[in-house]
């Protein structure tokens, strides 16, 4: 397996165990969108779309409710789904470059 099916698939994993029902939706329309703008959009833009909102799958999500304004929630929420990237492409074996 590739290191790009590798990460795709993880990703998937995790967010099909959302326990909310619109994250794979959400997930899936985010990647359609980018083809339909960028059809020819590299790998490193397609892990991005499919994962950038990894944290709401996850069992811990940061909420709006546990930071002070939406601004510190977003940044808060972007660094979390951001690190938790960084951990299924090093255990893939993507390219830190990507």
């Amino acid at each position: 397996m590739n290191t790009f099916t590798c990460a795709w698939q993880k990703i998937i994993e995790i967010i099909g165990g959302s326990e909310v029902p619109e994250d794979q939706r959400y997930a899936g329309n985010t990647v359609e969108w980018l083809v339909r703008l960028r059809p020819n959009a590299n790998l490193a833009l397609l892990l991005a779309a499919l994962g950038h909102d990894i944290d709401r799958a996850t069992t811990k999500p940061i909420y709006h409710e546990a930071v002070d304004d939406h601004a510190s929630f977003e940044a808060a929420h972007a660094e979390k789904s951001a690190a938790l990237l960084e951990e299924i492409f090093s255990e893939c074996g993507v390219e830190e470059k990507i």
